[in-house]
């Protein structure tokens, strides 16, 4: 059994093993504590692997699981937006008090904004109640298969349901 050397990760470990790690990154995307972290679009794992080095470049980075608002990862995002805690402190905002019956800081926050997203094969608008223009960017990530670009639009005046809001243009 002969090993081999990775840079990477400065380690020993057979060309057989290199390329199943590789191949693992594939298949379910490491965490980014995860040592194999290291492994994701790496060449000399794709080489080992069989892999021609102009297929073997990293995938998107997947966002699916980061909530647009707190860009914390969870393990539940609602609405393809939010994670649990974000989305609740919306719906108080939304109805305008929180449990204890003040209203909100976040209510006074909260505008409808519209951003155009394009790609090399079709372009969409993604609009949604956002604190900055960034959650819509990673809202559109979140289903990305490709390179995207963006094209901001003017923030739009719709008012929230059960908010009242004046909004700098």
């Amino acid at each position: 059994m002969e090993l081999v050397e990775c840079p990477t990760r400065q380690l020993k470990l057979t060309e057989a093993g290199c390329a199943a790690l590789w191949k693992s990154t594939r298949i379910r995307p490491p965490q980014a504590w995860e040592g194999r972290q290291a492994c994701r679009g790496c060449a000399l794992g794709a080489m080992r692997a069989g892999v021609a080095p102009e297929k073997a470049a990293t995938p998107p980075m997947r966002v699916a699981r980061i909530c647009v608002r707190c860009h914390k990862q969870a393990e539940r995002v609602i609405q393809n937006r939010l994670c649990i805690s974000c989305y609740n402190r919306e719906g108080e905002a939304r109805r305008g008090r929180d449990r204890n019956g003040h209203r909100p800081v976040l209510a006074d926050q909260l505008y409808t904004d519209s951003i155009d997203v394009h790609n090399s094969s079709r372009s969409y608008t993604v609009t949604s109640t956002v604190l900055n223009r960034s959650e819509l960017m990673l809202q559109a990530l979140h289903t990305a298969t490709e390179n995207l670009w963006f094209t901001a639009r003017r923030r739009l005046n719709i008012p929230v349901p059960g908010l009242q809001l004046s909004l700098p243009l």
